[in-house]
């Protein structure tokens, strides 16, 4: 069983009537006050009393009114509860009882507490406080790298290698005809209807599933084969595990203004809108570029 908290209760016999209330309040929060009235009884020492009282006590309350420090027997026992303060690193908690009654001055510095204010105190006796207890830190999400390298070793043809943080792990070649490049044009140049909301609606929807073919062209074109289930598995495993997955391609100036960030997989994942997965878009320092590609995309394009 846990042994209550001895507190030492400093007062004025004018101001026992209020002490012995706030006692009382202190017992039933499992504290055990020392209250002269309680612990001397006729006949007894009472200066030996006082003595063992002050001594085993762990904490001192020192119940301040404006007749506190009038009292001879009340000034000895702030005395020695303030030697004891600094020596013996024993807390001595000032109890205004009076908001402006007079301090000792060395125990000024103390931060006080009003009288009425019992469940502060109390707190403060057990050391505890109502400041929120912080969550554990935040660990920063490890980050990975996949980066496809795109090359076009003859027109029209593409050869990409998927590197996963470093380390060359698929290779596949994948044609690009012009029925690729025809479709984001087509895309581009295509505008809404300002006709009516029935037309609007309807060519809206059209643009939603004419993005959908452009993106699983793209797809089959630059996430060919062995490199797209390379990709679709590095995406799981940044979902099963909490990480991050930064996306890069690398590739020639023609390839640059295609809209990466719309390719599909072959299961009709966006990777751009997966969870975990950071995209990040840097122009390519290229002697053949006069200017940054119109349509770079938001994925980094490494160089």
């Amino acid at each position: 069983m846990t042994e209550s908290i001895r507190v030492f209760c400093s007062h004025s016999s004018i101001d026992k009537p209020r002490v012995k209330e706030v006692a009382v309040r202190l017992a039933a929060a499992g504290i055990d006050p020392w209250v002269d009235a309680w612990e001397i009884a006729p006949g007894d020492d009472i200066v030996a009393r006082i003595n063992q009282g002050l001594a085993d006590c762990r904490v001192g309350l020192v119940f301040f009114s404006k007749a506190t420090m009038e009292k001879p027997w009340v000034r000895k026992e702030v005395s020695t509860l303030t030697y004891q303060a600094i020596e013996d690193g024993k807390p001595v908690i000032p109890v205004m009882l009076d908001p402006d009654a007079p301090i000792p001055e060395l125990l000024r510095p103390s931060a006080r507490v009003a009288g009425e204010d019992l469940d502060r105190f109390i707190d403060a006796i057990y050391g505890r406080s109502d400041r929120p207890r912080p969550a554990p830190p935040r660990t920063t999400a490890p980050e990975r790298r996949f980066r496809n390298r795109l090359e076009e070793p003859e027109p029209g043809r593409v050869r990409v290698s998927a590197l996963l943080d470093g380390e060359r792990h698929a290779e596949a070649t994948a044609t690009l005809g012009p029925q690729l490049r025809h479709t984001y044009q087509e895309f581009l140049a295509a505008s809404l209807p300002g006709v009516n909301r029935r037309s609007f609606q309807e060519a809206a929807r059209q643009r939603e599933r004419d993005l959908d073919r452009l993106g699983e062209a793209l797809g089959r074109g630059l996430l060919p084969g062995a490199v797209g289930r390379e990709l679709a598995a590095a995406l799981d495993r940044t979902a099963a595990a909490g990480e991050v997955l930064s996306l890069e391609f690398e590739a020639t100036p023609d390839l640059l203004p295609l809209p990466f960030e719309a390719i599909r997989l072959p299961d009709g994942r966006l990777p751009a809108l997966e969870p975990g997965v950071r995209d990040r878009t840097r122009h390519r320092a290229a002697a053949a570029l006069a200017r940054p590609p119109a349509h770079p995309g938001r994925y980094r394009c490494a160089g």
